[in-house]
């Protein structure tokens, strides 16, 4: 990844949107979203290889693959919804984003609780 070709591609997007919100508002949120699906493909390979890393850490260290899992998918989570949430107060959907963030913490708690009680369980073992 080129950071150049991130900080280019964004500003000439902002332009093209600040024009576009004055003539025509409507073809704005598309264009918007059309640019972070165009970040996540130029950064994509990057995240490909922070994954990969951290499998190969948790791998030699011998962790319990459930505990990267979760993390990874708490990670994912909070960055989709943290787009979508973004793309509905964008499009002047404020209360949209609220419910959108709402669903996203719900979900990160569910995708947590299986590491909780693995914590719990390992704490009650350690108990007389």
């Amino acid at each position: 990844m080129d950071i150049l070709k991130v900080a280019a591609t964004g500003l000439i997007v902002a332009c093209l949107l600040v024009y576009l919100r004055q003539h025509q508002g409507e073809l704005a949120v598309p264009i918007s979203l059309m640019m972070g699906v165009i970040v996540f493909l130029l950064i994509r390979e990057e995240l490909a290889a922070v994954v990969y890393q951290l499998a190969e850490l948790a791998s030699r260290a011998g962790l319990n693959n459930l505990y990267l899992e979760t993390v990874l998918k708490v990670i994912g989570i909070s960055y989709l919804v943290g787009f979508a949430a973004g793309a509905c107060r964008d499009a002047g959907e404020k209360v949209v984003g609220e419910q959108v963030e709402f669903a996203g913490k719900v979900l990160i708690l569910f995708v947590a609780v299986p590491v909780m009680l693995a914590v719990l369980e390992s704490i009650l073992d350690l108990l007389p």
